[in-house]
């Protein structure tokens, strides 16, 4: 029975896995034979133009965890884990599942140093992994020795003691080297590696010979070799600065960043002007996230020579560190040197989008795609923006370029769907929902029937789909354009507290809902609207104010206030009808005195004894906090400019937090009123944020 009970558990964390990756765009593959130590592989599906997408997944399921005073979960694996996931030829990130209520937590392991280690509860798999996933890849693949340039052939030569033209020598030596030479631009490294083997047994005096066999090792990820090679060097030729960059490679390519970085200083130190080692240099801090150092490393490279790899290099760096603007600047530098380089357009319109530029980000993703039609990248990251935008033509029509690339892709399918139920096609949606139903969570099990929640810039839609008779069909589309992050509330902050008797407070403006039966399409019409609600928002809608109280049970808060008595009993009405409260209190007459003013209070508390009410704050778009209140099925939604940490503090003290959601307005007799629903406790909080 206990055997049985590990497997159903293992079974619902590999399923419950599946459904977040489809949720966060990632795309899920669960290899049948998982027993070695890998479950599936996940492909990043909005990548920043890296190539070879994928990490490998273990998923860890655990029916309870400890979480140490330092906010850590230690968990202990077997020596044969660690040697499959270090040579499984991707990298591997394992996570740990306890239910679907509680985060999943990850950790890269393929570079696991003991058997037992540490997971901070910081490290959830959630919306903020895409870049530390990408920087895991980069860091995988490149591993330095990527950077690294073969010598000429002509260099090597040159230590041997020939002169002359190069086409002039024809002994066998010279066809070897040019052979290897040959192998190397194919990338058939093995080959390569044997003529370069071969050559230094003959020619032990050569620097050139080694350092081009120690870059052939390295790409071969030969680790330990290249390390053999590299401490030949060192023995004989300890005044080359070849030898401390191949040194520092080898340690980079382990994650020893300390000591690359040492032996890089030492090389620098040899030979201060040398922009191959500045560039590598900076790549080891950026890896090691240290992105101020890498910043001053990369522009010392380019201090010496402007590349177009040391260009992009920087403007990658730049857009890790949230330097947006000066990434633009030099993502088109490496398009003045490179009009047909696709990273950097693409790369270039993901930070435009985070700039809000999004006309330009959009024109940007349009000039990647002109170069390579068939890299999937820039097509979803155009269509996946127009259809935040609710350009849904436009959208489905570069997303169906993507399903031809790749067709199988069930994330590319999900927003078809989704696209299709926009355009009250329901056959066609019920079609593309059918191809990745498996990976879709069904919220009731009773009626078979599932919920998405399709949440864009100016667009907002409730779907409905039934799978009851086995297959997918779309029964309800709702257009709620009061969900989306834009159309109907603004982003005016009047600011926060972290003092007296509330931390974190905020307040925050939002205006009633305006249900549209039409597709908004584009920010045309935006700037009309905002200025119609700038005279009525204060009237009709009201503002939140969320923090917590500073005592020992830090119990938090969200206040709506509203100055609008007929849009507060709408509210109140709208969740008394949509979910099913205890009342302590109904209607009780409470008398407060406020700065010296009398306030007679009409106050309602209920509580929400059957955990319908969710609360989630998640960090989305780049520094800003999107938080909303489902009271089953009745939104109320708002952004926070900051992020969660900052933002509201309070949330990261308790792990089981109670929060309690207050609605007043001022009546027309003169009595306040608040209704107060307390006892919540299904908080959502995406707490990381890097």
């Amino acid at each position: 029975m206990g055997k049985d009970h590990t497997r159903l558990k293992a079974q619902e964390g590999v399923h419950e896995f599946g459904s977040k990756c489809a949720k966060l765009n990632y795309l899920f593959r669960e290899l049948k034979d998982n027993d070695k130590g890998v479950d599936g592989e996940i492909e990043l599906t909005q990548s920043s133009g890296v190539k070879n997408p994928f990490i490998a997944v273990q998923i860890k399921a655990r029916s309870k965890v400890k979480i140490t005073k330092k906010n850590e979960i230690s968990l202990t694996v077997t020596s044969q884990n660690i040697e499959y996931w270090r040579n499984y030829g991707r990298p591997v990130i394992l996570i740990l599942f306890v239910d679907n209520r509680t985060p999943m937590y990850w950790v890269r392991v393929d570079n696991l140093k003991s058997r037992t280690f540490k997971i901070p509860i910081t490290n959830q798999f959630d919306e903020t992994t895409l870049s530390e996933f990408l920087r895991i890849i980069s860091e995988y693949y490149t591993k330095i020795a990527m950077n690294l340039d073969i010598k000429d052939v002509s260099v090597v030569l040159s230590e041997f003691g020939f002169v002359g033209k190069l086409e002039d020598i024809t002994n066998p030596l010279v066809a070897s080297l040019n052979e290897a030479m040959n192998f190397i631009e194919r990338k058939e490294y093995d080959e390569a590696c044997m003529i370069y083997e071969a050559l230094a047994k003959i020619y032990k005096e050569s620097s050139s010979v080694f350092y081009n066999l120690a870059i052939i090792l390295l790409k071969l990820d030969k680790i330990d070799e290249a390390f053999e090679v590299a401490d030949v060097m060192y023995r004989k030729f300890p005044n080359n600065y070849e030898t401390y960059e191949i040194m520092g490679s080898a340690f980079a390519s382990i994650g020893e960043y300390e000591g690359a970085e040492n032996q890089y200083a030492k090389a620098l130190f040899i030979k201060s002007d040398n922009c191959a080692v500045w560039n590598l240099m900076g790549l080891v801090h950026y890896w090691d996230g240290e992105f101020g150092k890498a910043i001053q490393d990369f522009k010392k490279s380019l201090s010496f020579k402007e590349t177009e790899s040391v260009l992009m290099n920087l403007a990658l760096c730049l857009t890790a560190n949230l330097d947006y603007i000066d990434a633009v600047t030099y993502y088109d530098k490496v398009i003045s040197l490179n009009n047909l380089s696709y990273d950097a357009y693409n790369n270039k319109g993901i930070v435009l989008k985070a700039l809000w530029k999004l006309e330009d980000a959009i024109e940007a993703f349009e000039k990647a795609i002109a170069i390579n039609l068939d890299n999937l990248y820039a097509l979803c990251n155009l269509a996946f923006l127009l259809k935040d935008l609710g350009e849904d033509e436009r959208a489905l029509h570069y997303y169906q370029l993507a399903v031809e690339i790749s067709p199988q892709n069930n994330q590319i399918h999900l927003n078809i769907g989704l696209l299709f139920c926009r355009l009250n096609n329901y056959q066609y949606a019920s079609l593309h929902f059918e191809k990745i139903k498996k990976f879709i969570q069904i919220n009731s099990v009773k009626t078979g029937e599932v919920g998405l929640v399709d949440i864009g810039y100016k667009v907002a839609y409730l779907i409905t789909i039934d799978f009851s008779s086995g297959v997918a069909e779309v029964i309800d589309v709702e257009n709620s354009s009061q969900l989306a992050l834009f159309e109907n509330f603004s982003l005016h902050m009047e600011g926060t507290s972290n003092s007296g008797e509330e931390i974190g407070s905020i307040q925050q403006y939002i205006t009633p809902f305006e249900p549209s039966n039409n597709i908004i399409k584009g920010l045309i019409k935006r700037n009309e609207k905002v200025q119609q609600r700038k005279n009525n928002k204060m009237n009709k809608g009201g503002f939140w104010v969320i923090g917590a109280t500073d005592d020992i049970d830090n119990y938090a808060f969200a206040i709506f206030s509203i100055e609008d008595e007929n849009y507060y009993n709408k509210i109140i009405k709208e969740i008394r009808r949509k979910i099913e409260l205890d009342y302590e209190m109904n209607d009780k007459l409470e008398l407060s005195i406020i700065n010296d003013v009398e306030l007679k209070v009409l106050r309602t508390v209920a509580r929400d004894s059957h955990q319908q009410i969710e609360i989630r704050f998640e960090n989305r778009l780049f520094q800003q906090v999107y938080f909303n209140i489902n009271f089953n099925g009745y939104y109320l939604a708002g952004i926070a400019t900051g992020d969660i940490k900052k933002t509201y503090p309070f949330l990261l003290s308790e792990n089981d937090l109670s929060m309690s959601v207050n609605f007043t307005c001022s009546g027309s007799d003169g009595r306040s009123r608040g209704f107060i629903i307390e006892d919540i406790k299904r908080i959502s909080v995406n707490k990381k944020w890097e």
